[in-house]
Order: C-alpha cells, then sequence, then structure tokens
C-alpha cells in the first residue's frame, strides 16, 4: 500500500464516515415509526406486537411521557395509533387543561419548582416549563424570583 493512501486512509473524517455508513448498513432504519399521540416524540421502544384483523399492531412505550400507544400498520404503513393523534383543538383544550392543572397545584404549593409540579401532575418537564412560561407572560402567575 503506497504511504499516500495509507495517509488518506487515516483521515480522521474518513474513518468517521466509514463508521457512520458501515453502522447504517447494519440497522435497519425504519422510516416508518410512529411519534407518541401524547408528547409528539417518535419512539422506538416497542414493547409487544401481533395481528389485529387486516392490522399489524406493535403497542410502543414513549420514554418521554412514560405512556403506551398503539400503532396500526396496514401492508407496512402506519395507518393510526389508538389513543389518536390530538387535532389541533384537542391539543388546545389539552393545554388549557394541563395550565389549570398546574395553577390549582401552585395554589397548594406556591414554592414549587418545575420539577416538582412535573412529578406531581405526571406531566414532563419541558410541557410544564413552557406552561409556566405562557402562565407568567400572560400574567396569570409570578415567578418566585420576581416577588
Amino acid at each position: 500500500m503506497s504511504i499516500l493512501l495509507e495517509k488518506i486512509l487515516q483521515n480522521p473524517i474518513l474513518i468517521y464516515l466509514q463508521k457512520f455508513y458501515s453502522a447504517m448498513i447494519a440497522i435497519k432504519i425504519d422510516v416508518n415509526l410512529p411519534k407518541c399521540p401524547r408528547c409528539g416524540i417518535e419512539v422506538t421502544k416497542i414493547v409487544k406486537e401481533w395481528d389485529y384483523s387486516i392490522f399489524h399492531v406493535k403497542r410502543f412505550n414513549c420514554e418521554a411521557c412514560d405512556k403506551t400507544f398503539g400503532a396500526y400498520f396496514k401492508k407496512d404503513k402506519l395507518s393510526h395509533t389508538i389513543p389518536k393523534t390530538l387535532s389541533k383543538s384537542d391539543e388546545e383544550i389539552r393545554v388549557l387543561v394541563e395550565k389549570a392543572r398546574i395553577i390549582k397545584y401552585l395554589k397548594r404549593h406556591d414554592k414549587a419548582t418545575t420539577d416538582e409540579i412535573a412529578q406531581a401532575l405526571n406531566l414532563p418537564v419541558v410541557d410544564v416549563l413552557n406552561m409556566l412560561i405562557e402562565l407568567e407572560s400572560e400574567g396569570i402567575i409570578q415567578s418566585i424570583d420576581d416577588a
């Protein structure tokens, strides 16, 4: 092997690309992965699979919101999920309900942290943080730092 070829093959970028390409070949990339109908995060953890009528069903566990849902595939394409994906109006209603729950919790625990609220209400921390920011910008709540 020539010295020039050896130097080219030792290039860190080339080594990275070779590893990346090998990894892409080694794993089957499923472009038809469902998103959690509750939080919208793409989910890969399959808990159980079975056939139901014309569907192949996969039960997924969302690690972001720690909920499970069924994804129904027809001819290897995602047909629907149960629970169904929330429509925009359903999502708006969900946000309003969650904001009301946060306000109610804060009335009882006025010095609660974002993590404590999320854990107590079983909500993702990111959602709680976003809702707290919205509630503060709407003038409904005031952060302790501002008080």
